[in-house]
């Protein structure tokens, strides 16, 4: 499932839901997908890594949070 080049929004939720390794490849997957994006915007804007680092791991938080919940939605 997570093999894939880009999984869909409702894998990554179910593997996160999942748990276990499933939860982490899904998180590692995040991280490596979109943690470059986040820190060259903060960067930009006069923040540093470890701001970057901050921000980031808020959202990832924010997002698991709310897939535990059932109220990621998946449409953004």
């Amino acid at each position: 499932m997570l093999k894939m080049l880009q999984p869909a929004s409702s894998a990554l939720a179910n593997a996160i839901l999942a748990g276990g390794q499933k939860e982490e490849q899904a998180i590692a997957y995040l991280i490596k997908k979109d943690f470059e994006k986040i820190r060259s915007l903060v960067m930009k804007n006069n923040g540093t890594l470890a701001d970057a680092e901050d921000v980031f791991q808020e959202g990832l938080t924010a997002l698991i949070l709310n897939i535990r919940k059932g109220s990621f939605k998946g449409e953004s």
